[in-house]
This record gives C-alpha cells, sequence and structure tokens, in this order.
C-alpha cells in the first residue's frame, strides 16, 4: 500500500474539482462556438 502525502493528496482533491468543473462548462462551450 502506497501512502500519500497531505500535499499529494490535496493536489489530486484540487485537479478532481478543477476537472468537474471543467465537464460542466464542456456542453456551454460547445454550444458556443457551434453558434459561432
Amino acid at each position: 500500500m502506497k501512502f500519500y502525502s497531505k500535499n499529494e493528496v490535496l493536489q489530486k482533491r484540487v485537479f478532481k474539482q478543477q476537472l468537474s468543473k471543467l465537464i460542466l462548462k464542456y456542453p456551454f462551450l460547445i454550444a458556443e462556438y457551434g453558434a459561432a
């Protein structure tokens, strides 16, 4: 089993949050480019 430092865990959490935000914005970006 691999133990992560608190910093690594925090970075992973932030990365997942940013990824989910990007996924939420994605349909709107497609709609904007599709309309252009």
